[in-house]
């Protein structure tokens, strides 16, 4: 039986309004009314005569044929579709004008409007196929054994993972039985019986055990109280006061007191729970995402090696999983020199790619009995999809904590691996998005197609390309480049986003600062758009401030009568958590005349990262942020210590302890001293605002 979705409020149709035409017109100088009003038409028909679900195929295969234009590769013809004599979708024809434009700007734009496919839902399917497909494929590395064990001891050495993160997982999101926190009592009695807590509180019991490298506390001390001794080492329960497996069989008991109160008021409480479940989301294109549900105590047993990982993934400069900006240089320099490039798009990774490898990688990185409990949360289970159940029979479940970070650092060892065994022993030549890679070597790029082959991996062709060097094309991440140069078009649902809702404007001028639609010398489209988004009247009113940054050096050279030479990173991660809208006439100004001399600043918030405690009221970003309080009234700020990784506003509220030691500032370990390492708002600070 295919679930029923509410598709309330979800478009099964194409509209091409006069503010998106205006917002293109305004970023790519652009007139795109005639070719808007032939897709919409077209579009449309399609829908009428054939449904969303054809109609989203058709138009993303003109997307597609469109893409390979832009970056001028070879095209191939659209099956059942009609074309012209020169191979042109007929449909197409009046936009190869703009798709073959000199002007990089026409072909974006182009490209913005053929992604308006993504408008278009329908119900979800249920296939679990990719799930539950055997595989004929060796269940054993076999001759890549040897490479894959060379590449994983280099990264346990330079990486040097940890797991150190104590703290309870906390969520607002659904589990198998419903909201997580609300139902902790039937998770719990889902797990019993299974086997899967007992895996849970060996997890637990494992990660008290375990030392993997050195925690960066007892790096601290050593730096700190012990700078004689060569090897510092600590047992966890020096630090704490109950090992972690003490602490969480503590939850536990605390949950089962409160499961026998809640059985004399609700008797049949416990009589259909679930420990995971299969849940369908329908996406944009009418394409359907498959996300496991894993119950909680699972979830916060695989939170420490979650964050583990993606520690270690943030230390890779060829990984953009944090941040697409991080490997669009990288991209850009290379297809600037006309070099090879072969960029691959994964079929359903997750769920094909063997997670035996997997555990493999984290065996290595960590230690066999961590790597083989993971794997038993993972995919030792059944996962409810309607009324019946299945199991992974290939790879592991996106969805649970470590899914993700997983795999894609088995990608990384993956490529690396190859280029080992075809010769290439320091290969650092590609860059990868999780199951996005683009590789710069023809040699490594067949060796891993071979791979791919080997195992049974699919890659999904309309979204792969390669390019021998003139022109020097690569795509990764939904973002296009060639000759140096990024072709990418804004995402349509950006640009809707904006027009529904004005406090999401920061949102679409920030994916224009970051694929380099709006510069610094080019703050107009910014006017046009507010100008548009924002009509006079009510909502104007209502806006606060929103604090523009170029793309650029992440660090801030502080003043050297104020603060020497110290060097002051700013925490990216931070802003999306903080929605400050823009003020045309008193941001605008400022933007121009005040923030061109700082080399990086966030649209959505400012927070400071530094090795020590400083005196925030004489920073010199303090003048300029009086001017923004002035604006919106109050704005979120902060002082991180090194180290600290979280990046949600809402587990940050308290002020910096000065009474804290300062290595125990920098270790984050304790979660309440972790709290209290942000400064929140001007209040707090007592500084005054210039115009109050």
């Amino acid at each position: 039986m295919q679930p029923k979705i509410n598709l309330r409020g979800k478009s099964r149709r194409v509209r091409v309004g006069p503010s998106f035409r205006k917002i293109v017109n305004s970023f790519f100088s652009a007139d795109i009314e005639y070719i808007s009003n032939h897709y919409e038409k077209i579009a449309n028909a399609y829908m009428a005569s054939n449904g969303p679900r054809w109609t989203a195929k058709r138009l993303k295969a003109y997307y597609d044929f469109a893409t390979r234009l832009v970056l001028e590769l070879d095209t191939e013809a659209i099956p059942f579709c009609r074309m012209n004599r020169k191979g042109i979708p007929r449909d197409l024809v009046p936009m190869i004008p703009y798709l073959k434009s000199s002007n990089h700007r026409h072909r974006r734009a182009c490209l913005t409007l053929l992604r308006s496919f993504t408008q278009i839902y329908c119900e979800v399917s249920d296939d679990t196929t990719t799930i539950t497909n055997d595989t004929s494929a060796d269940r054993t590395l076999g001759e890549y054994e040897q490479y894959f064990d060379e590449i994983i001891s280099r990264y346990k050495y330079f990486l040097k993972p940890y797991i150190n993160d104590e703290s309870m997982f906390q969520t607002s999101k659904k589990g198998p039985n419903g909201p997580a926190l609300l139902n902790l009592d039937k998770d719990l009695t889902s797990i019993e019986d299974n086997g899967i807590l007992q895996t849970v509180m060996c997890m637990h019991y494992e990660m008290d055990m375990v030392t993997v490298g050195q925690s960066k506390l007892e790096v601290s001390l050593k730096q700190d109280l012990y700078p004689d001794l060569d090897l510092l080492v600590f047992e966890t329960d020096r630090l704490k006061s109950d090992l972690r497996h003490v602490r969480k069989q503590g939850v536990i008991d605390h949950v089962r007191i409160m499961r026998k109160h809640a059985l004399k008021f609700e008797p049949n409480r416990y009589d259909k729970c679930i420990d995971s479940k299969i849940s369908f989301i329908a996406e944009g294109g009418c394409k359907t995402r498959v996300i496991a549900i894993g119950d909680y105590f699972t979830q916060d047993a695989l939170k420490p090696l979650h964050k583990s990982l993606y520690r270690c993934l943030n230390k890779l400069k060829t990984d953009g999983t944090s941040s697409h900006n991080r490997i669009s240089s990288l991209v850009k320099s290379k297809t600037a020199t006309g070099t090879y490039v072969a960029s691959f798009d994964l079929t359903s990774a997750t769920d094909r790619f063997p997670i035996f490898i997997q555990e493999r990688v984290l065996s290595g990185l960590y230690n066999p009995t961590i790597a083989s409990l993971w794997r038993k949360l993972m995919v030792d289970r059944d996962f409810s999809v309607g009324g019946s159940q299945i199991r992974y029979s290939v790879g592991q479940p996106m969805g649970l904590l470590s899914s993700w970070a997983a795999f894609a650092l088995t990608h990384h060892i993956t490529i690396e691996a190859l280029a080992l065994k075809v010769g290439k022993p320091s290969f650092k030549d590609y860059c990868i998005i999780g199951d996005d890679v683009t590789i710069f070597d023809p040699i490594v790029s067949e060796e891993y197609r071979s791979f791919l082959n080997h195992f049974d991996i699919q890659i999904s062709e309309s979204k792969s390309l390669e390019s021998w060097g003139n022109p020097c094309s690569a795509e990764i991440g939904k973002r296009l480049f060639i000759n140096g140069q990024e072709v990418s078009p804004i995402p349509r649902d950006a640009i809707e986003s904006a027009v529904n809702n004005y406090l999401l404007v920061p949102n679409l001028i920030k994916v224009a600062f970051e694929r380099g639609i709006v510069s610094n010398n080019l703050p107009q489209p910014v006017q046009d758009v507010w100008s548009e988004v924002f009509p006079k009247g009510n909502k104007s009113k209502k806006t606060k401030a929103l604090i523009f940054y170029p793309l650029s050096e992440p660090q801030f050279k502080g003043n050297s009568d104020m603060w020497g030479n110290i060097s002051v990173p700013l925490v990216k991660e931070t802003f999306d958590e903080i929605k400050l809208t823009y003020v045309k006439s008193r941001a605008q100004s400022l933007y121009m005349n005040e923030l061109n001399s700082i080399p990086d600043m966030g649209t959505l918030g400012l927070v400071l990262e530094s090795e020590e405690n400083p005196d925030i009221s004489r920073h010199p970003f303090m003048s300029l942020l009086r001017e923004y309080r002035g604006v919106c009234g109050s704005i979120f700020i902060g002082i991180s210590t090194k180290g600290l990784e979280c990046s949600d506003l809402e587990k940050l509220p308290y002020l910096v302890n000065p009474m804290v030691p300062a290595f125990v500032r920098r270790s984050h370990q304790i979660e309440k001293v972790r709290s209290s390492l942000i400064l929140k708002t001007f209040e707090k600070l007592n500084i005054e605002s210039k115009e109050s």
